[in-house]
């Protein structure tokens, strides 16, 4: 007879199958737990970064009593591109504690991109930086930003004589706005939102004489030049609209894609600048990060009502906000 002790003990083909699979269905069912976690942990992240550039943003309006220019540019050079061209970040880096950094800008060169001014625009800055967004550089040259100014709901970003317009944002080119100005209230009004670094991809037309509906028809996209500089290219040089702009006349993470025009002359005959209509975004589900003129930062859902959007893109708009 044989023993008890002879026998043999382990598990069987079946039951190590059985084993396997509850592992498989437990991995399955952690995973989406902790990439929710991880995305937890990084739109906290980028809500503290909106928050840092609030205070920056309100320690500049001390010194300064205006917030800063969303751009600085001389608008009657014979090619305003090729003028200094900084962004409001690169104003208030004093006050992000990038003193150094901000001592060595060259505020005077033109352009703005040259000599000493081109190395620190190679910098990247994690401050300007959502860490939901991990595209890499798309401009080799530039340290790229998530962080984008309102201008309102218009395509225009300049000029200030007219920032407080009807459907203005608080900045524009060489803006200079004032809280004092800023009537609707600063819980109210919007300053900074998010961008996808180079996301999505977006168009050029010489002209468009359909309201920007060649920008809405992706079969056009592949018969304009992709040559200009990609969204949120640069935190430093703000040559054109989609590296520092958002506008309101889109809601959040909008399906279009986004669109530059040519270059526009105002009424008393500046050559200001391009004009184009680039959507807030992120990669946080539903919805982007905003910072309003009270230096809070706040979520802001794809599904918000479009009037109510575009009544915080303006300072001055005087809408009536209860709710949102």
């Amino acid at each position: 007879m044989v023993s008890h002790s002879d026998v043999r003990k382990g598990f069987t083909l079946v039951e190590i199958l059985v084993v396997i699979t509850i592992i498989t269905i437990l991995i399955a069912m952690l995973l989406p737990a902790v990439q929710s976690a991880r995305e937890s942990a990084r739109k906290s992240q980028c809500l503290n970064n909106l928050k840092q550039i609030g205070a920056a943003l309100q320690n500049y309006v001390m010194s300064h009593e205006a917030l800063p220019p969303g751009i600085v540019r001389n608008t009657r050079a014979a090619v305003p591109a090729a003028t200094n061209n900084t962004t409001w970040i690169a104003q208030v880096l004093g006050h992000l504690e990038l003193e150094t950094i901000h001592k060595r800008i060259d505020w005077e060169a033109q352009p703005g991109n040259s000599g000493t001014n081109a190395e620190i625009a190679a910098i990247d800055l994690s401050i300007v930086r959502c860490p939901s967004d991990r595209n890499i550089k798309t401009e080799g040259a530039y340290g790229p930003t998530n962080y984008v100014a309102c201008i309102g709901y218009t395509d225009k970003a300049w000029p200030a004589s007219e920032l407080l317009e009807g459907n203005r944002g608080a900045f524009g080119v060489n803006s200079h706005l004032r809280y004092a100005d800023m009537i609707d209230g600063s819980t109210n009004t919007m300053l900074i939102s998010e961008c996808l670094v180079g996301d999505p991809s977006f168009s050029y037309f010489e002209s468009d004489t359909n309201n920007y509906g060649k920008c809405l028809t992706p079969t056009d996209f592949d018969s304009v030049p992709a040559i200009l500089p990609a969204r949120g290219a640069s935190w430093f040089f703000g040559q054109h609209n989609q590296v520092w702009t958002y506008s309101a006349l889109v809601p959040p993470n909008a399906d279009a894609l986004e669109c530059e025009l040519d270059y526009t002359f105002g009424d008393d005959g500046d050559r200001a600048g391009p004009v184009g209509r680039f959507a807030a975004r992120s990669h946080h589900p539903d919805g982007v990060h905003r910072l309003n003129g009270d230096g809070s930062a706040t979520f802001t859902s794809n599904s918000i009502d479009m009037k109510v959007w575009r009544a915080l893109s303006t300072p001055a708009g005087e809408e009536l906000l209860d709710k949102y």
